[in-house]
């Protein structure tokens, strides 16, 4: 009828409710502010029975039980998912995109990732020391032309989005930057990651930025360090390998990881003057990786560490395209881009490409005309060498061959002429195609000047409007892609803290932990609410083995010690296992 605000949650007693292992993430949702600071940007939806707390709650259930898209639902029974949210029923797919939509019209998005990314960085100032920054390409198959760019995993360039992502020295994920037409590192950098750093910290705080050589600027490094700004990277361009005395093995334990490397040091002066510190290490193949840093006080082989690293991020990026299929666009629908974006000068590349194929042409006319001069040069050397042979063999012939040759001159006074026919019409004719070839490497020299000269009045980058004439200057419509792209961050960060709890339960936790974490979220266990006390119990069903039922048991412990309420309701949840 219209009246009802929002469904409060109501929870009936079940038993064997299959997928009740993924409410052990809720305490750890709440404290990184899902609920919090979504009510706090969002306000409330229109009345209806699903409300925004149901809606944010129904999204990260999704992502931690691996329902990858919407569209997904309709394999799962929603009377059974419903029960997750205390209500009778989970949202059909068009209708949690109504909500979806409804939020994004808010307009409020990106403040609700930087309340978020605040929040985060406060419960963990440390970890923002080191930053590390890549990029990310999600592909475009729809039927709008939006900006091109180069997808590495697939070797091809199409349509698609870039995403910069921010992950602290933890590997977690602190914010990320939508770009609107696939902006390069260092505008990013510059423009957008920086300026968002320094509300995330306080000013007179150094931060230290990671990347790989995408983001090679000497110029950005010396402008960022008066901005304390430090930089992490490696060396880009070639360089000579040092002397092999010039390293020594190290080895410290760092982050609870022992690390040992064979690592030489020195300072080294940038393109434009600009001093730095290098660090190399020797791997066995002989190979000298080189990193470049603005930082001088941290011991090298922590830097190194620091450095190589950066593969977390790389490993982040695959576990979410699997796990969380970041990938997948929420949406296709476009908005209008702003047409006085700037964006290199096509006629400029054209230009460049006609000058390069002329260039390609004077070097191939030029290639057979230094041949065909050789030529000439070794055939007049050659014809020179016999003549002269010839006389030495006139001079030391004797009287009595000269018989010999009146007999044969008739013969050789003809086939000489001929001879010396064939020899100036073969010289003649490659005079000739020299001359030809002279005259065309002339023609197309000029015409190389004049495109070369044109080129340099060409602007590097015009306005789009300019280049798109009657077509529509679109973009990816961002607000429901970054409010879901945000709530998967959120989940990964839930996730990883759970992780970090059952960590000393598995000898190898990488490989082991999340695997159980996953298994750990389908969990059938049994939903008992106590009225009278006011607490709703959850009760899991005993796992395969002994370690998983301890651990379990350790992970129920530590969460009832949060003592955290049903979002919407007065009842505290209790979790049970029932290993004894």
């Amino acid at each position: 009828m219209g009246r009802l605000k929002e469904a409060m949650p109501v929870f009936p007693a079940v038993d064997g409710l299959s997928r009740l292992g993924v409410l052990l993430s809720l305490p750890l949702l709440l404290s990184q502010g899902l609920i919090e600071v979504g009510e706090k940007v969002f306000g409330s939806l229109n009345s209806g029975f699903f409300g925004l707390r149901s809606v944010l709650m129904c999204i990260s259930f999704m992502s931690l039980l691996r329902i990858k898209n919407v569209e997904q639902l309709k394999e799962h029974s929603p009377g059974d998912m419903g029960l997750l949210l205390g209500l009778d029923r989970f949202p059909e797919a068009k209708t949690l995109r109504r909500k979806v939509d409804e939020i994004g019209k808010k307009g409020k998005a990106k403040e609700f990732s930087k309340l978020l990314s605040k929040r985060w960085s406060e419960d963990s100032p440390e970890a923002l020391g080191y930053l590390y920054i890549d990029g990310h390409v999600r592909a475009y198959n729809g039927k709008k032309k939006l900006p091109k760019t180069h997808i590495a995993r697939r070797r091809l360039c199409m349509p698609a989005t870039t995403d910069f992502w921010i992950n602290d020295s933890n590997s977690e994920p602190v914010f990320m930057i939508t770009t609107e037409a696939n902006d390069g590192m260092l505008s990013v950098i510059e423009n957008d990651i920086i300026p968002e750093i320094r509300r995330l910290v306080s000013p007179d705080r150094r931060v230290t930025l990671v990347f790989d050589r995408e983001g090679w600027s000497p110029n950005s490094f010396q402008k960022w360090d008066k901005k304390k700004v430090d930089i992490l990277t490696y060396r880009k361009g070639n360089y000579d390998n040092w002397p092999l005395d010039n390293f020594i093995e190290v080895e410290r334990m760092i982050c609870g990881n022992r690390v040992k490397y064979n690592l030489g040091q020195r300072s080294i002066q940038l393109s434009n003057g600009f001093w730095v510190r290098e660090i190399r290490r020797l791997c066995e193949s002989g190979h000298q990786t080189s990193i470049i840093t603005t930082l001088q006080n941290p011991c090298y082989i922590e830097l190194a560490y620091r450095m190589f690293c950066r593969w977390r991020q790389e490993i982040y990026f695959k576990y979410m395209r699997q796990e969380y299929n970041i990938d997948h666009l929420y949406t296709y629908k476009t908005i209008s881009a702003d047409p006085n974006r700037l964006v290199p000068n096509p006629h400029k590349k054209a230009l460049k490409k006609e000058s390069n194929s002329i260039k390609k042409q004077i070097d191939k006319h030029m290639k057979t005309y230094g041949e065909i001069t050789l030529q000439e040069i070794y055939d007049e050397k050659k014809a020179q060498s016999t003549t002269g042979s010839r006389k030495n063999s006139k001079s030391k012939s004797k009287i009595n061959n000269k018989k010999k040759r009146k007999d044969s001159s008739k013969n050789k006074s003809i086939c000489s002429s001929i001879n010396e026919s064939n020899k100036k019409s073969l010289i003649n004719s490659k005079k000739t195609d020299n001359n030809n070839i002279e005259e065309k490497i002339k023609e197309l020299q000029v015409k190389h000047n004049e495109l070369e000269n044109t080129i340099k009045c060409q602007p590097d980058k015009i306005k789009i409007g300019e280049i798109m004439n009657n077509e529509d200057i679109v973009m990816l419509e961002t607000e429901r892609k970054i409010i879901i792209d945000t709530i998967k961050m959120l989940c990964y960060r839930a996730e990883t803290d759970l992780f970090n709890l059952i960590y000393p339960f598995f000898s190898r936790q990488e490989d082991e932990g999340r695997a159980f974490i996953k298994s750990l979220f389908y969990l059938t266990g049994d939903l008992i609410p106590d009225e009278e006390n006011g607490k709703i119990v959850i009760r899991y069903h005993t796992l395969a083995n002994r370690r998983s039922n301890i651990a379990l048991k350790e992970v129920c412990r530590l969460m009832n010690d949060e003592q955290i309420k049903f979002p919407g309701t007065d009842k505290f949840i209790v979790y049970e296992s029932q290993h004894q």
